[in-house]
This record gives C-alpha cells, structure tokens and sequence, in this order.
C-alpha cells in the first residue's frame, strides 16, 4: 500500500468510504484519518491515531491530499499464492500429525 497525492479538485471523485487519507490544511494542520462521510462541502472521519475520536474537515480548507492505494495486482497474487500453497499446508500438517502418532 502506497500514499498516492491527490489534487484538490479532484477529492470528491478520489476519496471514497473507508479510504484512509493524509490531509494538509492550509493552516498547516496535518490530519490522517479514515474516511467515514463525505460531504460536497466536508470529509467526516476518525483519527488512524484514535479511532473513536472523530474529525470534520471543510474540503475548502484542504491544501493536499493524500489517499492510500492498494496495488491490486499485489493483492490479487497474494491471494491467489494463498490459495495454492493451503492444501501443501494441509498435507504437512497431516504428515506431521502422523509422524507424532506412536504405532505400536
């Protein structure tokens, strides 16, 4: 996952439900938080440091934005290799069992 800038014009089409994002405000104020509500005046969410503390931001205040993105590619192959390598997961935890078992 990397944090992909985002121009202010463009946050209404970038910035969706339960993105974490990284605002700069033009008063220099830093706010990263998950997104809970957005508005076309305002951005409603919780704090990543503390998530049962809740911020609202005016999007006029907003000098960047940064919105996290997921590599779907990466996350693809990684549960695709996630898949094949269970059932060899599987058999070894079979064959270790049965290793353990003492056959007299």
């Amino acid at each position: 996952m990397s944090m992909q800038a985002v121009e202010s014009h463009h946050i209404r089409e970038s910035v969706e439900f339960k993105d974490r994002v990284i605002i700069y405000k033009s008063s220099g104020e830093i706010i990263d938080m998950t997104v809970v509500k957005m508005s076309d005046e305002t951005i409603l969410g919780a704090l990543t440091r503390d998530p049962l503390q809740s911020i609202t931001v005016d999007i006029k205040t907003i000098e960047k934005i940064e919105v996290e993105s997921v590599d779907g590619t990466k996350t693809t192959f990684a549960v695709i290799g996630g898949i094949l390598l269970l059932p060899f997961v599987i058999l070894g935890a079979i064959i270790g069992i049965a290793d353990s078992v003492d056959v007299n």
